[in-house]
């Protein structure tokens, strides 16, 4: 993700917030450092020591974190989110499995019963499959085999997202959509797909809910 747009994920900031004030509480000072990937890494090395740095907290990167020749174990290592997942250090990330049987029940709950599911690969990537492998097992645990909702994963042209999600709808008749992705209400709204009308909608997180 770019470092301009970070700021635009709610998630984020609240993460940037708490780490900001916790590291205040302890007497110290968290600022951000911008390094273009792929630039090597031993002169950010030098900047980070001569500084003072004494620890790091990396945000999610869509494209992973590849700094050659950095040598991260010189520093604590603190990463938000799963897209880093080349670092293993530990992680501070919601819950993503249960929140998503959650939103699931929640729609059960509402009288909901051909709950589906809509993503994209990269998301998918970037959050090691736990919002989806949470709806598959909210599914599996309430839904007969039989009425099971195969996920639908868009493309990532954005000239094929619109088909591929009609060709799903035709298909798999959802009465429901959790999703997490951004771009599900304006690919409905080319469809002609009143919502929540023909068929209701709810995102997992602020970046999803934003749209509806």
């Amino acid at each position: 993700t770019h470092p301009e747009e970070l700021r635009g994920f709610k998630d984020f900031d609240r993460y940037w917030q708490g780490a900001k004030a916790a590291a205040e509480r302890m007497g110290y000072n968290l600022e951000e450092f911008r390094w273009p990937l792929g630039k090597p890494g031993k002169r950010l090395e030098t900047i980070l020591e001569t500084r003072g740095v004494r620890g790091l907290l990396i945000p999610p990167h869509r494209h992973g974190v590849d700094i050659p020749d950095f040598e991260w174990s010189r520093f604590p290592l603190v990463r938000f989110g799963a897209s880093a997942s080349t670092l293993p250090v530990h992680s501070v990330t919601s819950d993503q499995s249960p929140c998503a049987r959650l939103v699931f029940d929640k729609a059960r709950e509402r009288g909901y019963r051909r709950i589906g599911y809509v993503s994209d690969a990269g998301f998918e990537q970037n959050t090691e499959g736990h919002f989806r492998e949470g709806y598959l097992s909210a599914q599996t645990r309430t839904t007969p085999r039989a009425r099971r909702l195969e996920p639908l994963l868009l493309p990532a042209d954005a000239r094929r997202q619109a088909k591929a999600l009609a060709a799903w709808l035709r298909s798999r008749k959802p009465d429901a959509i959790v999703t997490t992705s951004p771009v599900l209400r304006s690919l409905l709204d080319g469809l002609g797909v009143r919502v929540p009308r023909d068929v209701a909608v709810v995102g997992y997180d602020d970046i999803a809910w934003a749209a509806y």
